[in-house]
Formats: C-alpha cells, sequence, structure tokens
C-alpha cells in the first residue's frame, strides 16, 4: 500500500490497489498496465471475495502464497 517504498526497495513500478470491486482492480490494471497483483488481509472491503478465493476470478492466476508476519496469506497474482 506504499508504491514509492516499494519502487524505493525494489525499483520496479507500483500502483496502490484500488478501493472497489475486482472489476474496479482489473481496470485499475489494465489502465496503469499492471500484470501482478500483490493481495494480503488489508485490502479494500471490495476484494473481500478475491482475497478468500484467490482462484476464483479467471482473468487472474494465482502464482504463489506466502504468510504475512501475522500468519495471514499473502498471494501474489497475475493479470492474463
Amino acid at each position: 500500500n506504499k508504491p514509492p517504498g516499494f519502487y524505493y526497495f525494489t525499483s520496479r513500478p507500483s500502483i496502490v490497489v484500488p478501493n472497489g470491486d475486482t472489476g474496479t482492480l482489473l481496470q485499475a490494471m489494465r489502465d496503469f498496465n499492471a500484470r501482478w497483483l500483490v493481495l494480503d488481509v488489508n485490502r479494500p472491503a471490495g476484494l473481500a471475495d478475491l482475497y478468500a478465493a484467490p482462484e476464483s476470478e479467471p482473468r487472474l492466476a494465482l502464482r504463489a502464497t506466502f504468510a504475512d508476519n501475522s500468519g495471514q496469506p499473502v498471494y501474489l497474482i497475475e493479470l492474463h
């Protein structure tokens, strides 16, 4: 949720996960040419279903699952 910090540590551009549902997320990813999504427990309410079932959206592919410091899942998802 901190694109400047992400860029500072990785030298890779990023955008904030938009406040909205999966449709809003997909539109933002297309608008900003974002291929990857990191989705963690600190996500907008509109993405609760995607967080609960990250493989449920056919336009997105779950590529990896990690755990945050509190043991909550963090998903690395790719836009098809």
